[in-house]
């Protein structure tokens, strides 16, 4: 009885450990880098705003569709 009780709780620990992994979020995103505000004419870069010119930088763009 007591290998039916062990094996069933490494089999739940295990379960609950893969669910865990799969269901967090997995983001390429450098997490220190702002969001795309704007694409630079002419070169097809991606920058962010600042006043009414497009800084060209390392940022992410959001890909998720309203």
């Amino acid at each position: 009885m007591k290998r039916i009780r062990f094996g069933s709780m490494v089999l739940f620990l295990a379960l609950a450990l893969g669910f865990t992994l799969a269901s967090s979020p997995s983001s390429s995103a450098d997490e220190s880098a702002p969001k795309c505000t704007c694409l630079y004419p002419d070169t097809g870069q991606y920058g962010v705003k600042s006043g009414t010119d497009c800084v060209v930088q390392h940022c992410w763009i959001d890909l998720e569709m309203e």
